[in-house]
């Protein structure tokens, strides 16, 4: 009865998150993170308080949570000693613990669902994204709704049927369910069905970025799957995350300097208003060793407080949010504390799940890139909800393709194919 409790309180946190993303009711943050606290008050309860902790699950949660609180010391520091407003260094303080809050839950649902935790997430955000479907093809039918959805125009500016959120998650849930399947994690067709319909999910709320990134990130996990030898690959995985560190901060470089604007006009690419926003905060900021950053919740609380509202290419849709998590890190954590979080999010995290595992080092890594992708061009690298969704589809990763390797036949298993 109490696990039915508690299983049951998760889908109902899981079906307000999935719904307050499409927008079809409005629900204030506080509720959601007051329904988490009690989650996990419940999960209390039931375990008189008296929780163990495998070694796993103290390296895993202090993989996650030890960076979230250094940065919120870090950055109320820093605003401490500027003598900012109470409201950033509020920001600040509820930013990190709402991040750790999210993952906390997602770590007790793993807990009790197990890999159906991350079918659950899929399948309560479809049925949010439906009814949205439904309206789309009703109000054109089907020929001219599919028509309008690929238009030059929409394929330019997002899709008719984009939800910001649900498009950049059904794009890492791909990747999540291809990996099962090529590594022989749990059932085969069930992975083979839901890596189909979470693409078509993908497709049908076509974004430029998530397009780009599955295809990339997929491919590099087809590749680096078929690396037989352990070294090299280790050799490749490094080079590809310390190329990532240094590619975050030349990205930083760029904009500051006008050159990534100037890459995106000569190849006709519309920002649809973004690099507007981006030169706004260009005196916020320097390209130096010395800036030490302005807390992680600056460029959020700025756009608050001053109302900018920047009309978009169409005239018809407001920007108001930075659209740059990569720039947002930089500004907030200076110089060093980016580099630092990069290598902390690239490589301390890949090498942290791969070092046993060397398949699941593959996908943390991949699935990393695919949501640095995001974070380049979007404002949801700093979602605390996304955010954790897609740090525990690693954990789900790691955990479950631990648990099959057993299953199999030796033989048939990634690192016995290393050599």
């Amino acid at each position: 009865m109490k696990i039915r409790v508690l299983n049951t309180a998760f889908y109902i946190i899981l079906f307000l998150i999935a719904v307050s993303s499409t927008h079809l009711i409005s629900l204030p943050n506080r509720v959601i993170e007051l329904l988490l606290i009690l989650f996990i008050l419940l999960y209390l309860i039931e375990h008189n308080f008296k929780i163990v902790l495998s070694r796993e699950d103290v390296k895993i949660l202090g993989l996650f949570c030890v960076p979230w609180l250094i940065i919120m010391v870090y950055s109320l520091i820093i605003q401490f000693s500027r003598s900012m407003a109470a409201d950033y260094k509020t920001h600040t303080l509820f930013l990190c613990l709402e991040m750790i809050l999210y993952f906390l839950c997602f770590y007790i649902a793993y807990d009790k669902l197990k890999e159906k935790i991350v079918d659950y997430i899929f399948i309560f955000f479809v049925v949010a994204y439906i009814p949205k479907i439904i309206a789309h093809f009703i109000q054109f039918g089907l020929i001219r709704g599919i028509t309008l959805l690929y238009s030059e125009e929409n394929l330019s500016s997002g899709s008719a049927l984009e939800i910001n959120k649900l498009t950049y998650l059904f794009g890492l849930i791909s990747v999540y369910y291809l990996f099962c399947l090529l590594v022989k994690v749990n059932n085969k067709d069930k992975n083979k069905r839901f890596f189909i319909l979470s693409l078509i999910m993908t497709i049908l709320g076509i974004k430029r970025i998530v397009t780009f990134s599955v295809i990339l990130t997929i491919v590099m996990l087809l590749l680096l799957l078929r690396i037989r030898r352990r070294g090299l690959l280790f050799s490749i995985i490094t080079a590809i995350s310390v190329g990532m560190c240094v590619f975050a901060m030349v990205y930083v470089i760029m904009i500051y300097n006008g050159t990534y604007e100037q890459i995106l006009n000569r190849f006709g690419i519309n920002s649809m208003g973004r690099t507007v926003y981006w030169k706004l905060f260009r005196s916020t900021y320097k390209i130096s060793p010395s800036f030490l950053g302005n807390g992680i919740s600056f460029t959020h609380r700025v756009i608050h407080d001053s109302g900018y509202s920047i009309m978009n290419y169409n005239k018809r849709e407001y920007i108001s949010a930075l659209h740059n998590d990569v720039l947002a890190i930089y500004i907030g954590l200076g110089f060093f504390g980016s580099i630092l979080y990069w290598i902390w999010y690239f490589m301390i995290k890949c090498f942290t799940f791969g070092s046993k595992h060397p398949a699941v080092g593959i996908f943390s890594l991949v699935i990393s890139i695919q949501y640095f992708l995001y974070f380049t061009v979007s404002n949801v690298g700093l979602s605390k909800d996304v955010f954790a969704l897609s740090f525990i589809l690693i954990v789900v990763a790691y955990f479950e393709y631990k648990k099959n390797i057993y299953k199999i036949q030796p033989e048939n298993t990634y690192e016995q194919r290393l050599s």
